[in-house]
């Protein structure tokens, strides 16, 4: 039986593709864009001979029991150039056969049934073509509604269902995200033989999420629209995903950082809880690293602290905190590697401070020292021990004055004279000691007592160990 005149005939691969031939296996690996005008039950392997071009010959159980029928028969569909052969899978068992297709080019399909079933499936599929393509596409659709809403399932069952096709998941830079190699090498080496077809996926921001690809042999046109349609199916699925992924991933970075700035401020049991059930080192000295952009300001994008956190493979969790982020863990590691690996993402500079035991002066002291490293530029590492304070107070960036300002707000309304101010400033350069500060300024002990007694009656208390160097910045700052 021949195909409809005027109709593209439906190739090796759709008939495979969840059409008349989705049970049979595929016996060598082949290109399967042949196009199927006809179908022939052959009760001899040797009346192959007299069939037409684009024929798919199925042998019967009677004509394969002779001797090498499937490697004669190979031959002959070669010579013809038969669309394929199909026999059933209890004489498809030499590897023989298999040699034999793979190195003339001829698809080899093993059937489970009668092959005379097989013969009428398939004249039967021939006859309505387009009729057969959207059953095919039909049974995609439903495989993929099954995959849910998962990126490497989506790709999966394309994958499947796609006999002879390569599909993967790509960035709009050529990274490959899920799929197949195959894919992504035949679109960065392009190759006369093969043809990639290539699908945009939109985020959930309306941006390009990526790119999804398939490569195909051969240039069957009505395959290639279906592939195209099957791809387009996809897109529902893989833009939920990412969706679902982009919601996560915002939401957990954001309740980190509520987290640790409750923890900072607070230090109540519930906070303590949550941030130990989140595996939080939180007791014995600590080490801490703050990182902070190099380039523009920015804001801290979800996906952006999202593409860190993926990154970041040292113990103790990686928090968007202040402009940046912070980290820290109990013992003493290298953290120049790290760094290295997040410089690849974007532009960062980083302040190392520890070991000691109140993580909110450690991550004081670590985000001081890493805008002394982005003074340096990107992949700057600065240990805020190393650092003598007068070049750590120079570096600060000007920019910082009006929240020192506000840090320093009661004291600034009641200094009428800028001796509070003074006396302060040197109280905290000097290490503590009124005494130092008094022979610094030039007056008596008790005038710097009494200056000390207004500043804690303003709730500044510079032997507070919570408040020392915040306000030791911001004095710096404002003068």
């Amino acid at each position: 039986m021949t195909g409809i005149p005027g109709l593209e005939p439906l190739t090796v691969a759709e008939l495979l593709c969840g059409g008349p031939l989705n049970t049979a296996r595929l016996a060598c690996d082949v290109p399967l864009d042949r196009p199927v005008a006809e179908v022939r039950l052959l009760d001899d392997a040797a009346a192959a001979i007299s069939c037409p071009p684009h024929t798919a010959l199925v042998l019967t159980e009677q004509a394969a029991r002779g001797g090498w029928a499937v490697e004669v028969t190979l031959r002959q569909a070669w010579e013809r150039a038969a669309a394929c052969v199909i026999a059933h899978e209890s004489v498809v068992t030499s590897p023989i056969a298999d040699q034999v297709a793979t190195r003339l080019g001829v698809p080899l399909l093993a059937v489970p049934d009668d092959p005379h079933s097989a013969a009428l499936r398939v004249a039967a599929a021939i006859a309505r073509p387009e009729a057969t393509r959207s059953a095919l596409i039909a049974r995609c659709a439903l495989r993929l509604a099954e995959s849910g809403e998962n990126a490497r399932a989506v790709l999966g069952t394309l994958n499947a269902e796609l006999p002879g096709v390569h599909v993967a998941l790509i960035t709009g830079s050529g990274t490959l995200l899920a799929g197949r190699a195959a894919a992504l090498e035949a679109w960065q080496t392009p190759d006369p033989a093969i043809t990639v077809l290539s699908t945009p996926i939109p985020g959930p921001d309306g941006l390009e999420l990526g790119q999804l690809i398939a490569a195909v042999t051969g240039r069957a046109k009505a395959w290639h629209t279906t592939i195209t349609a099957v791809l387009s199916i996809a897109l529902a699925p893989l833009t939920a995903w990412a969706a679902t992924e982009r919601l996560r991933t915002d939401r957990a970075p954001r309740l980190a950082t509520a987290l640790l700035d409750r923890l900072l401020t607070e230090e109540t049991p519930e906070t303590l809880v949550e941030a130990t059930a989140l595996g939080w080192p939180l007791d014995g000295p600590l080490v801490g690293i703050a990182l902070l952009r190099t380039g523009p300001a920015q804001d801290l994008t979800a996906a952006l602290t999202g593409a860190l956190t993926a990154a970041w493979d040292l113990p103790g969790p990686l928090v968007a905190h202040g402009e940046g982020w912070v980290s820290w863990c109990r013992d003493p590691i290298s953290w120049d590697p790290a760094l290295n690996r997040l410089n690849a993402i974007t532009g960062l500079a980083a302040g190392v401070a520890g070991p000691d035991r109140d993580l909110r002066r450690l991550l004081t002291q670590a985000g001081a020292a890493a805008v002394v490293a982005r003074s340096h530029g990107p992949g700057t590492l600065v240990r805020a021990g190393e650092l003598g304070p007068a070049r750590l107070l120079a570096a600060l960036p000007a920019e910082l004055s009006g929240t020192a300002r506000d840090v320093l707000a009661p004291v600034l309304a009641a200094d009428t004279d800028g001796t509070l101010l003074a006396t302060l400033t040197s109280v905290l350069d000097l290490g503590g000691s009124a005494k130092d500060a008094a022979a610094a300024l030039g007056v008596h002990r008790n005038t710097v007592a009494t200056r000390l007694e207004r500043l804690r009656e303003l709730g500044v208390d510079p032997t507070d160990p919570r408040q020392r160097l915040p306000l030791h910045l911001a004095c710096h700052l404002v003068r």
